[in-house]
């Protein structure tokens, strides 16, 4: 049995991680390709349907999110061009400004809110870590955060 794509840029990033001290994307990519290249062809045709969905995706997030120029233009309100507007049971569908119902403009209102609210929690979270870190890596900046936790059990214990 074949593995999947997924499994096997998995693993080339965790192997990479392992052996470098810095990793991009891109060299998960390459370094899975060159290690299964008939798998990369056999996904070809779907790759490009999903990598044409994200794309897709992207541009209409974009576009529901954009406050700066090119902002649709009602009488002078600041709004997006687009309102991402949940569906029933997941992922969104998107309705130009001007078009949008109320229900669909509180939907979207709570859509931002949302948004917000993760990424506040996600920027507590980090922010917890680095307090944590912070009096061992301030007195050492170079040492990486493995070294560092390494160090403080010593100290604990």
């Amino acid at each position: 049995m074949s593995r999947s794509l997924k499994s096997i840029l998995y693993d080339a990033a965790t192997s990479l991680l392992e052996s470098r001290d810095r990793v991009e994307a891109r060299d998960v990519v390459r370094k899975a390709r060159m290690l299964h290249a008939d798998v990369f062809e056999r996904e070809q045709e779907r790759l490009v349907m999903e990598a044409a969905g994200r794309i897709a995706k992207a541009i209409m997030k974009e576009l529901s999110e954009n406050d700066q120029p090119p902002l649709l233009s009602l009488s002078g309100l600041a709004v997006p061009t687009a309102i991402a507007v949940p569906k029933e049971k997941s992922g969104f569908y998107y309705v130009r400004t001007d078009k949008a119902t109320w229900t669909q403009l509180l939907a979207g209102e709570r859509t931002r809110a949302t948004y917000v609210e993760r990424a506040a929690a996600r920027l507590d979270a980090y922010r917890e870590s680095i307090a944590y870190m912070r009096p061992v890596m301030e007195r050492h900046p170079n040492l990486t955060v493995a070294e560092a936790v390494e160090l403080m059990k010593g100290s604990v214990a």
